[in-house]
């Protein structure tokens, strides 16, 4: 059985030092990244907005998603770090890395990654991770994390029957929203703290290849031009997805480049 969420509950299994500190909790928001963009010029690093239901919650791709009340994570954090705008891009994989990690290690869930922001659980879609970003030539104002994680939803639209599952759903049992938030900005803060020190995602690397559904398999790049099949080869310590053309030539895609499908199955 679930405590009750909200507020006082979070911050009460926080373990951080900087991650969930300031906390805006809000029964309902539009999008909780929308609304951590919009206080970001006064918000420190670390600044947590999380909302019980989103009435305009987004994906990536400009796709909505699915938020109702009392059935998921739906989170986004607010960093300012120190680094060139390029390397945006790796925090999205550091944070879609730190909750697969989270539900595997502390909750016994066999999640896994699909390249770059997915969480992927029994082949369906679990959660996802979607970064907005805002920088001043080679400056990074400030970049939120948004983390949508399905948890005690039974019933999804008719779209997304089949690809979309939640933890209840596919383990049964209870969850506790405001611990696995704990225990992942737990995680999520060594991380990111070890990736400011190496300057890549070198020390995570070779576990998220581990964790990579497609890795060693035939996969669609789809782009607005149309899509091709390529082989997945794993990931490299700047986040990029290196493939190999059907001509036998190897090179890296990067994330916000091309969208990526299996041949069977999301």
């Amino acid at each position: 059985m679930e405590e009750r969420y909200g507020k006082a509950g979070l911050l009460q299994k926080l373990r951080t030092d900087v991650f969930g500190r300031p906390l805006y909790f809000f029964d309902a928001l539009p999008s909780t990244n929308d609304y951590a963009a919009g206080i970001s010029c006064g918000a420190g690093e670390g600044t947590l907005v999380v909302a019980d239901a989103q009435t305009a919650g987004r994906g990536s791709g400009g796709r909505s998603w699915f938020s109702p009340p009392g059935a998921g994570i739906w989170m986004s954090l607010v960093l300012i770090p120190p680094v060139e705008p390029r390397r945006i891009r790796e925090l999205t994989l550091l944070a879609a890395y730190s909750i697969t990690v989270t539900l595997r290690k502390k909750y016994s869930v066999p999640a896994m990654l699909k390249w770059p922001n997915d969480i992927l659980l029994n082949g369906k879609k679990l959660g996802g991770v979607l970064a907005d970003a805002a920088a001043v030539e080679d400056r990074v104002r400030y970049v939120v994390l948004g983390l949508g994680l399905n948890v005690h939803t039974q019933e999804f639209p008719p779209e997304l029957e089949g690809i979309a599952a939640s933890l209840c759903g596919e383990c049964g049992g209870s969850f506790d929203r405001a611990a696995i938030i704990a225990d992942f900005l737990e995680t999520l803060e060594a991380e990111y703290t070890a990736w400011l020190k190496a300057g890549s995602l070198t020390s995570i690397i070779d576990d998220c290849n581990a964790l990579l559904v497609h890795r060693g398999r035939n996969v669609r790049l789809v782009k607005r031009e149309g899509e091709r099949t390529v082989l997945s080869l794993g990931i490299n310590a700047q986040g990029e997805l290196q493939v190999q053309e059907p001509g036998g030539v190897i090179r890296a895609v990067s994330i916000g480049e091309v969208s990526l499908r299996g041949l069977t199955g999301y």
